[in-house]
C-alpha cells in the first residue's frame, strides 16, 4: 500500500482584530460611565425613570435626549426650562457630538467619550 497525504483545497481563516468605536458618558454624580449603544434612546433629567438621573432643580423632568442618528450620536434638548449646553453654547436644534464634548445640564457636567477598541471579527 503507498503512502496517501491527503491535502486539502480549503484556504484556512483567519480572524484578524477589527477596530470599532464604543461610546460613553461621563459625569461626577455616577460612578461608572454610561455606555451607550446606537440602538436605544437615551434620556436625562430630574425623573429616577430617566436613563440619566440629575437630581436637581435647575434640571427639567425630562431634559435631554441622546440618540444615534446619521453616523453620530445627537443631544437635543427637550424644551427644558433652562437650556441645554454643548461646549458652554446653548443648542436649539439637536447637536452632534464628537469626543470629548461637555453637555452642561443644569449644574451638571456630562463629557461624551469614543473609544476605539479591538474586537475579533468572527469568520
Amino acid at each position: 500500500m503507498k503512502d496517501v497525504t491527503m491535502i486539502s483545497d480549503k484556504t484556512p481563516k483567519y480572524r484578524r482584530p477589527v477596530e470599532k468605536n464604543e461610546y460613553s458618558i461621563t459625569c461626577a454624580i455616577r460612578k461608572t460611565p454610561l455606555v451607550l449603544t446606537k440602538t436605544k434612546k437615551y434620556t436625562i433629567g430630574r425623573l429616577t425613570k430617566n436613563n440619566i438621573t440629575l437630581p436637581q432643580k435647575t434640571t427639567s423632568d425630562l431634559h435631554a435626549t441622546l440618540k444615534w442618528e446619521k453616523n453620530a450620536f445627537w443631544v437635543k434638548d427637550e424644551n427644558s426650562t433652562n437650556g441645554t449646553y454643548v461646549n458652554d453654547k446653548r443648542i436649539d436644534a439637536p447637536q452632534s457630538l464628537e469626543d470629548g464634548d461637555k453637555i452642561k445640564i443644569g449644574k451638571y457636567v456630562l463629557q461624551f467619550h469614543v473609544k476605539k477598541i479591538r474586537v475579533k471579527k468572527s469568520v
